[in-house]
């Protein structure tokens, strides 16, 4: 699915580090470091992001201003690709997570980050275990 709308055309780093704020260096390392923008590329490889970009930015953005670790929402983000947990009609963990840092409701998007992680991770670490413990008897 193309991040771009009929009412967007793909912009390149600088225009995306121009209006949100950010350097196009910050870009970059957000990208490689914590896998959260994935700009399409040109045949010449230049990034192209779309408006989905500029609004994670502008979450990202928000939850760094909010006090909240950027890290801890990227790990959140990366298991939500693969973990789905509702808690109402259609709404997710990281759904919550990002509507809470978007409206400054920082406890409930750490909660929701937190739950998240630790549901994720606990069924991890105690499979882990059972493996364990098999390959020594």
């Amino acid at each position: 699915m193309s991040p771009f709308t009929e009412r967007s055309a793909p912009i390149r780093i600088g225009e995306l580090s121009r209006r949100v704020g950010v350097s196009a260096e910050l870009l970059r390392a957000w990208e490689r470091r914590y896998d959260l923008l994935t700009p399409m590329r040109t045949s010449g490889g230049l990034r192209l992001y779309g408006e989905k970009d500029e609004r994670l930015v502008a979450r990202m953005l928000g939850g760094i201003r909010g006090g909240f670790v950027l890290t801890w929402v990227a790990v959140a983000t990366g298991l939500s690709a693969t973990v789905v947990l509702y808690i109402g009609p259609w709404r997710t963990l990281t759904v919550v997570m990002f509507q809470a840092l978007e409206s400054g409701g920082g406890g409930v998007a750490t909660a929701a980050a937190s739950t998240l992680i630790v549901v994720t991770l606990l069924p991890i670490a105690l499979l882990y275990r059972l493996v364990r413990r098999y390959e020594l008897s």
